[in-house]
């Protein structure tokens, strides 16, 4: 009897060593090696990590795919935080178009599928802008956050923006191999439409050469880079007063650098417009447009209505 005994006592290690061993294996594939999940449509699910890479798939796929922005209402998606809950969906989507450049700072510590993935600036990655003596400050519900590293509004830069929607075409045909012409007309009909205004906001900014600008936040390195702008970038809010301090700051700034406009990320307080234009500062908008736009307004018309703001400028 003893001896039947440790006989079985012998197998139950050996299964459960078994067990043990695959468990571990299974848990080393993660996301990466597993399918991705079918939605209720049967359209595959795609997430996009900002407004800009949204309104590209939505674009070009349509409703061919189902589209998933868990960060719209939370704030800039650059600083998006997402829960648990919300990481299990990135992963489990058909594609993932990031932006690159540093712009997910939730990515850290987050594992997503490689076979998935598409950074859509990494084309153009030699010419990421490295921002250096990022400060730490905050705004809305973001919280304490600096811009340090590279900068991430590349799609500023419309030809920039035109390499990205040629990434995002491209990663979309890969998923929707039945629907190859369909996608490349409306992919050739997107990019006419930023090639156009790229060509605008070009002729524009030769109308500010020689003319210095204010940037309300550190997010116009790409327009500055890409079109030849004179942009010193500040970290003020458009709808908060800065402080005596960064008014005296400015006011200095300006008795050697004579900057016209102020550029903002969006409307100022009337009370900030006042004050520039004391200083001889005009205040204009210009949107990044990283988050969806109100109703109505779409990425295009955003940036058409920045370049008529700048235009005003060199008027």
């Amino acid at each position: 009897m003893a001896r039947k005994s440790d006989s079985c006592n012998s197998g139950s290690l050996v299964l459960y060593g078994l067990t043990i061993m695959v468990a571990v294996l299974m848990s080393a594939c993660g996301p990466g090696d597993s399918k991705p999940a079918v939605s209720d449509s049967g359209r595959p699910r795609v997430f996009a990590a900002n407004y800009p890479l949204h309104w590209m798939a939505a674009g070009i796929a349509g409703d061919r795919i189902e589209l998933l922005a868990p960060w719209v209402g939370e704030g800039d998606p650059a600083y998006w935080e997402p829960d648990a809950s919300a990481i299990a969906e990135v992963q489990s989507c058909s594609l993932i178009l990031l932006n690159g450049a540093t712009y997910e700072q939730w990515r850290g510590g987050v594992t997503l599928p490689e076979s998935r993935l598409v950074l859509t600036a990494s084309a153009f990655s030699d010419r990421w802008i490295e921002v250096e003596d990022a400060v730490v400050h905050s705004h809305g519900p973001e919280g304490d956050h600096s811009h340090a590293g590279t900068a991430f509004t590349t799609w500023l830069d419309l030809g920039l923006a035109r390499e990205q929607l040629a990434s995002v075409h491209k990663a979309l045909a890969g998923i929707l191999p039945g629907d190859t012409e369909a996608l490349k007309t409306a992919y050739e009909q997107m990019d006419a439409r930023l090639a156009s205004l790229d060509e605008q906001l070009s002729e524009t900014a030769a109308g500010l050469q020689g003319k210095p600008l204010l940037g309300s936040h550190p997010v116009y390195q790409y327009l500055a880079g890409g079109y030849d702008l004179d942009i010193l970038e500040l970290h003020w809010e458009p709808g908060s007063d800065p402080g005596e301090s960064e008014w005296t700051h400015l006011a200095g700034d300006l008795e050697n650098r004579k900057a016209v406009a102020m550029l903002w990320e969006g409307k100022p307080s009337d009370s900030n417009v006042a004050k520039l234009d004391e200083l001889g500062v005009k205040s204009v908008v210009f949107s990044p447009c990283g988050d969806k736009p109100s109703s109505g307004a779409d990425f295009l018309s955003v940036m058409e209505s920045n370049i008529k703001n700048l235009a005003s400028l060199a008027q």
